[in-house]
């Protein structure tokens, strides 16, 4: 059968607390997938109750240790208190040798507080708009030895649309190509810059997480989850009292939702299976861009 068998996930959480007690020295107590779909994520307990995230990336996923490097900068600048956990060897990333292939892993500490939760506020999103302007900040004076991952709209969107038929999506994504030129301001960009990637803390502080999307583009593209929401002013507002928001955000949304689709339809098939494309994303996705119009 050599050749025509392809493996996709192959660690169970047992085998991943092995590799956190070996690589990082830790005393590990316990260990559970959290959240499995292109990376795993795991929550690691520790003797003396402290609690690290590992997160396995998928087979061949490159640039991880530039975003280590960038998680230890905004660690510093106080934007994030996921600190990475170097390996014995001082290392921040580590391997493991899988079925699938080698699959580079990383350990960071658990950040304390948790996700905002409905019911959402105007005040919630102007602090919101705020945090992401001041990780807009921090990252300007970010340097790496590790080569960065970067992000080209006008490639994401061509990409995007050789997955997709819909004679609808390719005519609203080329009434929006020419706006996508002048991206205005280019630097570091969180990638997934949600809600879902922010933990607030009891003493009111907004601190970010998930680099894995991470990096050098538009940083309008960060501003485009929010724009979609009803609290679109008040994350502005919160922006703009530290940082001028540049490029065309709605336009940068059109690519988003693009890509969104074409993810549904193709990579999170391959991870859940066909049956994940009756959950009603690539509709929803499909009636948020109609509503640009």
């Amino acid at each position: 059968m050599e050749g025509t068998v392809r493996w996709v996930r192959s660690l169970a959480a047992e085998s991943v607390a092995v590799v956190v007690r070996e690589c990082c020295g830790l005393r590990v107590t316990g260990c559970e997938l959290v959240r499995s779909l292109v990376n795993d994520v795991y929550r690691v307990e520790v003797e003396g109750g402290l609690a690290y995230a590992c997160k396995v990336y998928a087979a061949g996923k490159a640039h991880v240790a530039w975003e280590q490097d960038l998680a230890v900068h905004l660690a510093a600048a106080g934007v994030t208190e996921a600190v990475p956990v170097p390996m014995e060897d001082g290392a921040l990333v580590g391997e493991i040798e899988a079925p699938e292939g080698v699959r580079q892993f990383t350990v960071t500490v658990w950040m304390r507080g948790g996700k905002p939760r409905p019911p959402w506020s105007g005040e919630l999103f102007f602090r919101y708009g705020e945090a992401l302007a001041r990780f807009h900040e921090a990252a300007d004076g970010f340097e790496s030895v590790h080569p960065a991952r970067t992000y080209d709209p006008v490639r994401t969107l061509d990409d995007a649309l050789s997955y997709i038929d819909d004679p609808m999506v390719h005519g609203i994504a080329e009434r929006v190509r020419p706006l996508l030129d002048s991206s205005g301001d280019v630097g570091v960009r969180h990638g997934d810059a949600s809600l879902d990637n922010v933990h607030l803390t009891d003493d009111g502080r907004v601190l970010w997480h998930d680099f894995d999307l991470a990096a050098v583009g538009p940083r309008g593209a960060d501003l485009t989850g929010a724009y979609a929401s009803g609290h679109w002013p008040a994350f502005e507002a919160g922006y703009t009292s530290r940082r001028r928001t540049t490029g065309d955000v709605r336009a940068l949304r059109v690519v988003e939702l693009v890509r969104n689709i074409a993810w549904h339809l193709r990579d999170k098939v391959a991870v859940r299976g066909t049956e994940s494309a009756a959950e009603g994303w690539v509709e929803r996705e499909l009636q948020s861009l109609r509503d640009l119009l």
